[in-house]
């Protein structure tokens, strides 16, 4: 038996055990290491927009892609305060 087998299976509940862990938080553990990767590669790339939401909604043309749209409003639910919270 070679020596890494039995390694392995002397280990196995620690390997088994990081396993799972990384396999439980590997979207984490990957998004604390890229995330300073991604800052340092826009910084000072940054760009400042300085406009109301008025403008921005006349340039990007939100206001005539609603144009045409169907707003569904449910009467029994609008307008009515809570009388008991949610918690």
């Amino acid at each position: 038996m070679s020596k890494l087998k039995q390694h392995f299976l002397k280990h196995r509940f620690c390997y088994i055990s990081l396993g799972l862990f990384l396999f439980a938080f590997h979207q984490m553990i990957i998004a604390l290491i890229a995330t300073p990767i991604r800052c340092k590669m826009w910084e000072g790339k940054e760009v400042e927009v300085f406009l109301t939401p008025e403008e921005w909604r006349t340039l990007s043309g939100v206001n005539e892609s609603l144009k045409d749209t169907e707003w569904i409003h449910y009467p029994i639910t609008e307008g009515k305060a809570e009388k008991e919270p949610f918690l």
